[in-house]
């Protein structure tokens, strides 16, 4: 177990589902579509904020800091939940914006599927501390949790 209380292959499995479920032009999708939240605790998780910050990734302009973001629950308080990019954990959501999302959090998660954002770093020039921006897409964790259970479905197709 590492020092974020989750296992190597808890995180294994959240770098599998956003890099299978991301979609940058869907997430980022901009023009008030998007619940914005700021995350909560993310001065605990400033080196992983910084080496997600700096990582080249190839869907975007050097100067974008947007990265797939995944929400699951803390495995020692599953009232928490987590945000994690790259495996590792940035930052918390407050309560009420949990609240808010408990009912798709919980039907993804009914279906193995956790929820995907977009999450936005900000800050981190000299002297100042690294920041997360949230964006959650409006409904698209129940999309994604009703076409798992389409899938699942026996076909009587021959």
């Amino acid at each position: 177990m590492n020092s974020n209380r989750f296992s190597d292959e808890e995180l294994n499995d959240a770098r599998m589902a956003y890099l299978t479920n991301y979609n940058y032009r869907t997430m980022n999708c901009g023009r008030g579509s998007a619940e914005m939240v700021t995350l909560v605790g993310t001065s605990k998780f400033q080196d992983p904020l910084s080496k997600a910050a700096a990582e080249p990734r190839p869907w975007r302009h050097e100067a974008d800091r947007h990265l797939p973001a995944l929400l699951v629950r803390d495995p020692a308080e599953p009232a928490i939940i987590a945000v994690l990019t790259d495996g590792n954990i940035i930052g918390y959501l407050t309560q009420e914006v949990a609240d808010s999302h408990r009912e798709q959090l919980d039907e993804l998660e009914r279906n193995g599927q956790h929820l995907v954002c977009s999450a936005l770093i900000v800050g981190g020039s000299t002297g100042k501390k690294f920041g997360v921006r949230l964006q959650i897409k409006p409904e698209i964790g129940k999309r994604w949790a009703a076409g798992a259970k389409l899938l699942s479905k026996p076909t009587t197709d021959c």
